[in-house]
């Protein structure tokens, strides 16, 4: 499977996004890709972090997936990215959506699991918390699993991913630049890749807010290739599954564990720290 990776730099121009996701996912095409990942918030990227984004949010079969089903149809392949979810009833807030849209015309979609309140940021204050479903899907007898950003802190969901038979952890986000937090990208991407001995594929954003530093990782914790700060940018790789077996063969962690993670959603109180 060739994986093609979009490093967007999205705006608050929703035709403007769309048509570099658009010629981007046309090169990914045209070199063979069987998926092209474009970051989480494709569709729209507000220019504040205190905007309301009910008004600007889509719902699944609006037109931001409906121009991706579209293209997916056209191209003959997957298109999977980020965008902002109506939610019923919300005046300010959206779901944080992941959305998967196949040649057949099938669409899938993940609601971020963890939402990024954290290091001054409240995620929470813009976007609604999605419910607990995981997203795996099988694309050319490889199954992919789906993460959002910050999910990538919580190795626990990518563990579940993995124990619904998913060998690529694909990572859609819009990783917020910070001290150290360059390092933190990369060493979470690794760290989730050498400890369930799978690929990771993730596509960031390349804003001045983000780092950039979309990646494919393989079984072994290699970056396979990578982008550094470059804008609207598209890069691609090759996910072998002959690879994925080798290791698993060579370094059995996921056999050899002795913990299993329940399938159980803690709710977003649970994971406030008491107080002291």
């Amino acid at each position: 499977m060739k994986i093609a990776l979009g490093q967007l730099s999205a705006t608050e121009d929703k035709r403007r996004n769309l048509q570099v996701l658009s010629e981007l996912a046309r090169d990914a095409a045209a070199d063979g890709a069987d998926v092209v990942v474009f970051p989480e918030e494709a569709m729209y990227a507000a220019a504040s972090p205190d905007a309301g984004l009910a008004a600007t949010s889509e719902t699944l079969d609006g037109p931001f997936v409906s121009e991706l089903s579209t293209l997916a149809a056209e191209l003959g392949l997957t298109v999977i990215a980020g965008m902002h979810e109506t939610a019923l009833g919300e005046a300010h807030r959206a779901y944080n959506t992941i959305v998967v849209v196949e040649a057949s015309g099938s669409v899938s979609s993940y609601r971020k699991l963890h939402l990024f309140d954290a290091l001054g940021h409240r995620e929470s204050d813009r976007f609604l918390q999605g419910e607990g479903s995981r997203l795996t899907l099988d694309i050319g007898g490889i199954r992919l699993g789906v993460l959002n950003c910050y999910d990538i802190r919580f190795p626990e969901l990518a563990r579940l991913l993995i124990d619904d038979g998913a060998e690529v952890l694909v990572v859609c986000a819009s990783w917020v630049d910070g001290p150290l937090k360059e390092d933190h990208w990369e060493t979470l991407l690794r760290a989730r890749a050498i400890e369930n001995t799978c690929w990771v594929a993730a596509a960031d954003q390349a804003l001045d807010t983000t780092v950039g530093r979309s990646m494919l990782i393989d079984p072994m914790g290699v970056v396979r290739c990578s982008l550094g700060e470059e804008r609207d940018m598209l890069l691609a790789g090759e996910v072998d599954p002959a690879r994925t077996a080798a290791v698993r063969e060579a370094l059995p962690s996921i056999r050899n564990r002795r913990f299993v993670v329940i399938d159980a959603v803690a709710p977003l109180a649970a994971a406030e720290p008491a107080a002291s």
